[in-house]
């Protein structure tokens, strides 16, 4: 074969081995958007989280855990062994590629529901989220946290629930910031409480 024939033949595998990956991962983001949703704004009603504007590192540090079995392992976690499933199947080149695509989306503004008194929630917040969340819930990339501000009422409750049922945070093979909030959310109990935090950072949105 001819150096011009052999060069067109690696050219058209090339093209041919890109097209695939394109297709594969627009087949992920599709199986993504069924409950996240086109924009990432997510869906409250599936608790889904909102993943537009989310950190990159930590959307993609929950996709390896959930592929891994870290998180989402508790049977009893139906939304968590969901998850579990889907990224299962991905591998760590689409897990970075879905993390970038979702975390380059603007944010949304979240649902915020109830009727908290964010005042008081500042005073919880300060004192018990903001040092691994930050002052205004943004989160930290060291501290492996997420951006508090675009995830709604439903996902947070939800999630804190799992905490202090033990879904998340309380397997040996846990996370360090995992377990940590698997105490603090133990340590707030109270529903007015919760309420009042999740108002505050509501407040942070705008």
């Amino acid at each position: 074969m001819s150096l011009n024939k052999t060069i067109t033949a690696l050219l058209f595998m090339l093209l041919a081995t890109l097209t695939a990956q394109a297709a594969g991962i627009e087949a992920q983001l599709a199986t993504c958007n069924t409950c996240h949703g086109s924009k990432g704004e997510g869906n409250a009603a599936l608790f889904a989280p909102a993943l537009a504007g989310q950190r990159v590192e930590y959307i993609a540090r929950q996709l390896h855990a959930f592929k891994n079995g870290i998180r989402g392992e508790n049977p009893d976690d139906k939304h968590g062994a969901t998850m579990r499933g889907i990224a299962a199947g991905l591998s760590d080149e689409a897990i970075g590629e879905l993390a970038a695509h979702f975390a380059a989306l603007p944010a949304v503004a979240p649902q915020i529901t109830g009727k908290g008194d964010a005042a008081a929630g500042k005073e919880l917040y300060i004192a018990t989220c903001s040092a691994c969340h930050g002052l205004r819930a943004e989160g930290y990339m060291q501290l492996q946290t997420p951006n508090l501000r675009i995830l709604g009422t439903s996902y947070l409750t939800d999630q804190m629930g799992s905490y202090v049922k033990g879904w998340r945070g309380a397997s040996p093979k846990s996370a360090q910031p995992a377990v940590w909030m698997n105490s603090i959310a133990n340590q707030i109990l109270d529903p007015t409480e919760l309420a009042n935090i999740f108002a505050y950072v509501g407040t942070l949105t705008k």
